[in-house]
């Protein structure tokens, strides 16, 4: 596919912008044969994001973090789920309209519906829209105590907490036994892989998501070790992707046939 006047230009804007989406979308406008191109940008601050928001060429707009509360002001209408966790990480323009949705959702519950064993208990690390997004997923999955955990505590008091969740110092987490381990912070990345958390024997937590994208972050490392199943970053990255390009294309792509494409094996 050649770019020319007719493509269809998505976007990805980020702090420190990665190729994963760009990967995953660019080989699914080929298989699709789509006139369409995706481009990872640096966006360094709010301001800047909004003058993106207003290049008319830009038919979708991926958004990460720290925009994904932010930039709800700007958008013309949000769906149900952006507006419950109050984040949006894809963009469509639609006319002169722009659109928000959250996939963020999706990929999680997809994730954690998979998981083969009752999730009683279950600790969140972090305090940012993609926590937020995991909380609500957690609640409405029906998990019977969830424990929030960020070194701010402070950014839970506009979240509407059931009684049986509780918050704790980020000092504490350590001490936790739950079925289920989410780590939300950056923790991890390639930029900062370290542990978020210390596993002891008798705490081991029956599985464990860690949304940093780094296919050898140190607590992914440490479930192989401890054999404790594990979902990581790049996963989930390619889960809410293809939920995107539906939603930018109105198409599905086959998430198998992506993986052998781009040689992507998770359990290794």
């Amino acid at each position: 596919m050649k770019i020319n006047n007719k493509t269809n230009v998505f976007i990805s804007v980020a702090s420190f912008p990665g190729n994963t989406g760009a990967l995953l979308h660019n080989l699914g406008y080929k298989i699709s044969k789509l006139n369409c191109v995706y481009i990872p940008f640096k966006c360094d601050d709010l301001a800047q994001l909004k003058n993106i928001l207003n290049v008319k060429k830009f038919r979708g707009i991926s958004v990460s973090m720290p925009f994904k509360s932010s930039i709800i002001k700007y958008l013309d209408k949000i769906d149900k789920t952006s507006k419950t966790v109050n984040a949006v990480n894809t963009i469509l323009r639609k006319g002169n309209k722009l659109y928000g949705y959250n996939t963020d959702y999706l990929a999680i519950k997809k994730i954690i519906e998979r998981i083969k064993f009752n999730i009683f208990t279950s600790i969140i690390l972090g305090n940012g829209a993609t926590s937020k997004t995991t909380y609500e997923v957690l609640k409405n999955l029906k998990v019977k105590k969830i424990i929030l955990c960020a070194r701010d505590i402070s950014k839970f008091k506009n979240w509407k907490l059931r009684k049986s969740d509780i918050i704790i110092s980020w000092d504490k987490r350590h001490k936790i036994k739950v079925d289920l381990l989410i780590n939300c912070t950056p923790i991890g990345m390639i930029f900062n892989n370290n542990l978020p958390i210390t596993i002891f024997k008798n705490k081991q937590p029956k599985y464990i998501i860690d949304f940093p994208v780094n296919k050898k972050t140190k607590l992914k490392l440490l479930s192989k070790r401890l054999k404790i199943p594990y979902t990581g970053g790049l996963e989930i990255s390619l889960i809410q992707g293809i939920e995107q390009f539906k939603i930018y294309t109105g198409k599905k792509i086959n998430i198998n046939k992506i993986k052998k494409i781009l040689n992507y094996n998770f359990d290794v």
